[in-house]
């Protein structure tokens, strides 16, 4: 953790501690009211700042601390009334209740199935269109999700007239650059760019894209363009040498 979060988690705990602590003096019907109202607002504030998100236990324990802690102090100077002390559990309730509705709403990982914090990194596979994490679910170097790496799941066409109006003809000569299959073993394509040959399933495996030289087919699937759109954007471009 950050100095900064450090100071923010600090100052979060301080300030609902005194808001206790303010309530408890106000009387017990305030301190009961206010320790709900730390619950809820506190376990809102919390997700904004993105403070104590996991686990999911940990931000109710520390606001029904807070509230705990602020009822101890006020008791310094007067006697609580047994029932205020119940201001700690309705505390932890009301964040624990916000917290469950929060998480029952969440979106699920479609292949892991688990729930996603709301800022979670998610990508939409191009092969099958599932929205899948990417802390377990997503492969960044094939682009594609865990599932269809597994399967080898393709997806360009299977017609040997796409191939042909895409690439040209298949070439008689040469290896593959990927795989080492020859010309009499695999279906050879030439790159638009440097020439290289390719069979047609290390193009397919490389989402259509030439292994040497990076350059990218055309006619492509429109969830394999917005993937290449997106990766492009974010990582340096590769340079034909």
């Amino acid at each position: 953790m950050r100095l900064n979060q450090v100071g923010l988690l600090v100052g979060f705990v301080v300030f609902w501690l005194s808001i206790q602590f303010l309530g408890a003096l106000a009387g017990p019907l305030a301190t009961l009211l206010l320790a709900i109202l730390i619950g809820v607002l506190g376990t809102f504030t919390a997700n904004f700042f993105s403070l104590l998100e996991r686990p999911l236990w940990l931000l109710p324990v520390v606001l029904g601390c807070c509230s705990l802690v602020g009822l101890g102090i006020s008791s310094i100077n007067h006697q609580p009334v047994a029932y205020e002390w119940l201001a700690a559990p309705l505390c932890l309730l009301a964040s624990g209740g916000v917290v469950l509705l929060q998480t029952m709403s969440r979106k699920r990982c479609g292949l892991c199935n688990r729930r996603l914090n709301p800022n979670a990194l998610t990508f939409t596979c191009p092969r099958c269109a599932l929205v899948v994490c990417d802390e377990k679910c997503w492969d960044f170097e094939h682009r594609r999700c865990q599932l269809c790496v597994e399967h080898h799941v393709p997806i360009l066409s299977a017609q040997k007239q796409w191939w042909d109006r895409t690439l040209g003809p298949a070439t008689v000569h040469g290896r593959c650059q990927v795989c080492m299959a020859s010309f009499d073993q695999a279906d050879l394509r030439l790159c638009g760019r440097c020439r290289r040959p390719q069979c047609r399933d290390c193009w397919d495996n490389l989402n259509g894209e030439c292994s040497r030289c990076g350059w990218v087919i055309a006619d492509l699937p429109e969830s394999l363009k917005l993937i290449h759109t997106s990766y492009s954007e974010t990582l340096p471009s590769q340079q034909y040498e």
